[in-house]
């Protein structure tokens, strides 16, 4: 994604990818937000339950997780633990969908590009042929 062919080649094109960046950063923060949200409700679901000392999940503790300082160990270990793994597949997405936003606005750039391919006037074919064999390497690039 670091190669000369993905560099803005307009201000036009700077723009495009500047905005989709940004929104991809925007998910993100909504991403963690949320992940740390439902860690913290989790946890405080367990907190003012009707159930005394209900904890999420019941896992095998090596100490008393039902009252006292255990169950507050037990709970904050949880509610951690939950809200990392929540963490880590939020920034999984968020990896996945910066990348789709990246390939369509090289898309997006490279369709504005064919597009004006008939208005360009060449001096010789040549410099036609190699016209179109930069787009063509250009949507490989992309591709992978």
């Amino acid at each position: 994604m670091s190669l000369d062919i993905f560099e803005p080649k307009d201000k036009k094109s700077e723009d495009q990818t500047k905005t989709a960046m940004t929104y991809s950063k925007r998910i993100f923060y909504v991403y963690v937000v949320t992940c740390c949200s439902f860690g913290f409700l989790l946890g405080a679901g367990a907190i003012i339950s009707k159930e005394g000392n209900a904890l999420p999940f019941n896992f095998w503790y090596p100490f008393d997780k039902t009252h006292g300082i255990g169950y507050i160990t037990a709970l904050a270990y949880e509610a951690l633990a939950i809200s990392s793994n929540a963490m880590s597949h939020a920034t999984i997405d968020c990896v996945v969908y910066s990348t789709l936003a990246f390939v369509r606005v090289q898309l997006s750039l490279l369709n504005e590009e064919l597009r004006n391919l008939g208005s360009i006037q060449y001096s010789t074919a040549q410099s036609g042929i190699e016209h179109q064999i930069r787009y063509i390497a250009k949507h490989q690039a992309i591709k992978r």
